[in-house]
């Protein structure tokens, strides 16, 4: 009994010195991968550090590719696009077959052209428009003496045409916020494309410019505005230009200027 007693023991204490042998086995693996050699790979702390110490930046492809940005479209404007802080909106972008006032009268095919809309109460003198397509190209418009709160159909001064969608628009323009437009004593009357001012003034006028339009329904005809110029006008006196650039055969007077 005795006999069968101590080697029960010792099989319990072989099994035991096995068991801790084990343990101290996974103990001393545990410890290797979370403490790994620098520069050797795994999932440890020091994974993918060389031997110096300094960190590596694995390679993922071109930078394009790392680059979250770098192949998101650019975000395309929408309608309409504000302006001179709100003062002047385009209100939509189109083709136009036709002759481009706005370039020199010449013929051109889906030439792009804007809806432009002053918006405030100020007398616009002109602005220069350039848009920003997708492609990268950009559109340019000139408009002339748009009065306060009318519209006009700008074309494309280069006759461009383009299917392309806005991303960007930059305006510069002079505004005359002071001056009176459409001065109550030099009044004016329109027959057919002679424009008659006559001068209630008082007094003589040396130099007399007059700016009109093509008006084309509620619309001015191009951004384009023609300038005729009268010399010498008497007090109590008038002048007729013939306003023969207004190819439509229709004249509006939108601004007389002294100098």
């Amino acid at each position: 009994m005795d006999k069968f007693r101590k080697q029960e023991r010792a099989g319990a204490t072989k099994k035991l010195l096995a068991v801790t042998a084990i343990l101290a086995v996974v103990a001393v693996l545990t410890v290797a991968m979370l403490w790994e050699p620098a520069g050797t790979p795994g999932t440890g702390p020091n994974q993918g550090l060389p031997q110096d110490g300094t960190e590596q930046t694995p390679a993922t492809g071109p930078a394009s590719d790392r680059d979250p940005t770098a192949e998101q479209p650019l975000p395309v404007l929408e309608y309409p696009m504000i302006l001179e802080d709100g003062r002047l909106e385009i209100e939509n972008l189109f083709q136009y077959d036709g002759m481009n006032p706005d370039c020199g009268d010449e013929e051109g095919k889906n030439v792009a052209s804007i809806m432009l809309h002053n918006a405030s109460n100020s007398h616009l003198l002109e602005a220069d428009i350039h848009l920003t397509l997708e492609d990268g190209s950009v559109l340019t418009f000139h408009v002339a003496e748009l009065p306060a709160q009318t519209s006009a159909m700008v074309f494309e001064k280069g006759n461009v045409s383009t299917e392309e969608k806005v991303t960007d628009a930059v305006c510069t323009a002079v505004w005359d916020s002071a001056a009176e437009p459409m001065p109550e004593a030099l009044p004016v009357t329109v027959d057919g494309v002679a424009v008659t001012v006559t001068n209630k003034t008082g007094r003589d006028i040396s130099e007399l410019v007059i700016y009109c339009r093509c008006p084309l329904g509620e619309e001015y005809f191009g951004g384009i505005a023609y300038s005729y110029t009268i010399n010498n006008l008497p007090a109590n006196e008038s002048a007729t230009v013939e306003a023969w650039d207004c190819i439509l055969g229709m004249v509006e007077v939108v601004r007389i200027a002294e100098n």
